[in-house]
C-alpha cells in the first residue's frame, strides 16, 4: 500500500481514536496507545503514525476551541489551555512526521 494512503487511513483512525476517547474515556485511550504501539513495531508504517497524530490532534483539538461557544448562558468554562496546547503538539508532531516523509518522498 502507497504511502498516501496509510496516511490518509491513519488520519481516519485518528480521528475516530480521539472522538472515541472523549466518549469512552480511558479504556478507549489505552486501547488507542496499544494500536499505536503496535504500528511502531513494524517498519514502514511512519506515514499512518503521522496520520493518526494529525487525526487525534485535530479532533481533539476542534472539540477543545469550540467547546466554549456550546456552554450555555451564565456557564463559567473551566481553563482549556492545558488540553487546547496538548491537541496542538499532538497536531503538529503529526504534521511533522508528515511533512518529513513527504520531503523524503519527493527527493
Amino acid at each position: 500500500m502507497k504511502a498516501d494512503r496509510r496516511w490518509f487511513f491513519g488520519l481516519v483512525i485518528g480521528l475516530v481514536f480521539g472522538l472515541g476517547t472523549m466518549i469512552g474515556g480511558t479504556p478507549i485511550g489505552l486501547l488507542g496507545l496499544v494500536a499505536m504501539a503496535l504500528l511502531c513495531i513494524r517498519p514502514g508504517r511512519t506515514a499512518a503514525i503521522g496520520g493518526v497524530l494529525t487525526g487525534f490532534g485535530a479532533c481533539w483539538l476542534s472539540l477543545f476551541t469550540s467547546a466554549g461557544a456550546r456552554c450555555g448562558p451564565g456557564c463559567v468554562f473551566p481553563d482549556l489551555a492545558p488540553w487546547i496546547l496538548f491537541a496542538s503538539a499532538v497536531l503538529v508532531a503529526g504534521l511533522a512526521i508528515t511533512f518529513v516523509l513527504w520531503s523524503r518522498e519527493r527527493r
